[in-house]
């Protein structure tokens, strides 16, 4: 599975990327909405994991262009360090699968991810 992360701070997109490809995912970074929109578009991950706040274009930017692409949807997993803050709103997209709150364990990250991924098969199962 190929899971793009996008966070502008460096050292989160480094760890986050060992700790997923340690499990075997394929992972891809960027450091704004705007350059993960441009990569999903060429590499076509299977989940992004999205910092909500970035300069250039925040995640509720990147869920507005996703929403340009021909389905199905990329799933999106935020991540913030400001939950009470950001009034994540999940009936906005259906690109929006689940929050992670920063900071989090390496093993909150591996059972968020693969909880978005199992309910991914689950939902394709019932179509």
């Amino acid at each position: 599975m190929k899971i793009l992360v996008i966070d502008d701070e460096q050292d989160l997109r480094m760890l986050v990327t060992y700790f997923l490809q340690k499990e075997g995912y394929q992972v891809e970074t960027a450091e704004n909405g705007l350059e993960g929109f441009e990569k999903t578009k060429s590499w076509h991950p299977d989940l992004i994991v999205s910092d909500v706040q970035m300069p250039i274009c925040n995640g509720h930017g990147l869920l507005s262009r996703l929403e340009s692409l021909a389905p199905p949807p990329v799933p999106v997993l935020f991540m913030s360090g400001y939950p009470g803050k950001e009034n994540v709103d999940y009936s906005q997209t259906k690109n929006l699968k689940g929050f992670l709150a920063k900071p989090f364990t390496p093993k909150e990250l591996l059972d968020t991810v693969a909880s978005v991924f199992k309910g991914m098969k689950y939902s394709s199962s019932q179509i």
